[in-house]
């Protein structure tokens, strides 16, 4: 007796339920500005800027030297190098500290780059302003700087331990910091550069300018104690 086959379903079937679904899906979506959920905002991205303008006159010119041999020498060279971070301060985020002591994040706003990229900016920014230095680069120039600065972040954040999520917050920025002479990595210094700043009000925008000011306070010393470190090695 000959058997009769089985019908065999279209090939084609399955993959165009899936090709269905997912016109069905996007299409839903496409009302989404950049994909992103029905009231869901983007975060806003903030940098810190050094105070200050940069200082003139922090090296001898070539042809000063030219015209006066007896000209004051070149200021030494300063890389900073890459800053490390303590636990919890590597990220983009915006960190902040409860009630508790547990660290948190604002989720409306971001730093431009993970915070140890924003900090190596901001310290080279703020000690070319600062003078005294024939030089200073970053951590990705490809100059041999006399001297090297690195640092720690051990803290940098919003600090509501003392009055709650609802009051402003206490800024604070504690680093850790190193000045080393390149040609033999022997260290010169070690210091703590600290700093605190209440912030206006409980809002983004004050929270902000809180931490750049605490952020220009501890550049303030980094400058002072880099500069001292390296004038005590020079005799």
């Amino acid at each position: 007796m000959k058997r009769i086959a089985a019908p065999v379903r279209p090939r084609h079937s399955f993959m165009w339920q899936v090709l269905t679904l997912a016109a069905v899906t996007l299409a839903s979506t496409a009302g989404c500005s950049g994909g992103l959920r029905s009231g869901e905002s983007a975060p806003v991205i903030y940098v810190l800027r050094a105070s200050g303008t940069a200082a003139s006159g922090t090296a001898t010119s070539g042809a000063a030297r030219a015209a006066d041999p007896a000209a004051a020498p070149v200021a030494p060279s300063l890389q900073v190098v890459r800053v490390a971070a303590g636990p919890g301060y590597a990220s983009d985020s915006i960190l902040l500290t409860r009630v508790d002591r547990s660290l948190d994040v604002y989720s409306r706003g971001k730093w431009a780059e993970p915070l140890p990229r924003v900090l190596n900016a901001l310290a080279v920014d703020s000690l070319r302003a600062a003078g005294g230095w024939s030089a200073v680069h970053d951590d990705a120039a490809p100059f041999a700087a006399d001297y090297t600065l690195r640092f720690t972040i051990r803290r940098f954040d919003a600090d509501y331990t003392g009055g709650g999520s609802d009051t402003a917050p206490r800024i604070r920025v504690i680093l850790d910091c190193t000045v080393a002479r390149r040609s033999d990595r022997k260290v010169l210094g070690t210091f703590v550069a600290e700093a605190e700043q209440l912030a206006a009000d409980n809002r983004m925008a004050a929270v902000i300018a809180a931490f750049e000011q605490a952020a220009q306070a501890a550049m303030t010393t980094v400058a002072a104690q880099a500069r001292a470190a390296v004038a005590r090695a020079l005799g």
